[in-house]
């Protein structure tokens, strides 16, 4: 289910237990990794040495970090009704990195190891938002970013933040900040515009 398109409904709980010792992601980019290796080790004239050297880093580099999460997850107990700490931090980088497009709850909860029902209600104890909810405040507050530091057009905007277009963008954002984009942005630019103004004065003053 889309983030973008609706909010989440209702799941059946799942029993997810992980026990195979590596993630099956990270098991198929291993693979990946290492086929890479082997395919530059088999090359005529001695084999791209250093290549090969490069894939069996990151391969090292991935089952470091899995290894670290584990660790974590062993350690770290969550509190009754929220995620623990390797959870959030999980989720929130997925959707920082991911926030240009379409974010399912199924892909949020499979990173947290729990069903999707039980990911949002543990999301919600930990976050005090709905992951729907959540997805939206980090696109609005991108926009924010975007408005203020670039003259970037608001369709531009909205696809770069996950928006299905500017309309969907516009109702959304002025739904979460009481503004439509453009007097938002007037209003940002018309306040730095006062600081500059205030600023060269008291530069001038203190000369």
């Amino acid at each position: 289910m889309a983030m973008a398109a609706q909010r989440p409904q209702a799941y059946d709980p799942l029993d997810i237990t992980p026990t195979l010792p590596v993630a099956p992601p990270l098991s198929a980019r291993l693979r990946l990794l290492l086929d890479e290796a082997g395919q530059a080790l088999g090359r005529a004239a001695g084999g791209d040495m250093d290549r090969a050297r490069g894939c069996i880093a990151r391969a090292a580099a991935l089952l470091r970090e899995d290894a670290v999460e584990r660790q974590e997850m062993a350690r770290s107990e969550p509190a009754r009704g929220q995620l623990a700490p390797w959870q959030v931090r999980a989720v929130t980088r997925f959707v920082e990195t991911h926030i240009a497009r379409n974010i399912a709850i199924e892909e949020l909860a499979a990173l947290a190891r729990l069903s999707p029902s039980h990911f949002s209600k543990r999301f919600r104890g930990s976050m005090g938002l709905s992951p729907y909810n959540y997805v939206i405040a980090r696109r609005v507050a991108l926009a924010q970013e975007v408005m203020t530091s670039t003259d970037e057009g608001l369709s531009e905007i909205a696809l770069r933040c996950g928006f299905s277009d500017q309309a969907h963008f516009s109702r959304v954002f002025k739904r979460v900040t009481g503004d439509s984009p453009n007097a938002w942005r007037r209003l940002q630019r018309g306040r730095a515009g006062s600081a500059r103004r205030e600023g060269l004065a008291a530069a001038a003053f203190d000369n």
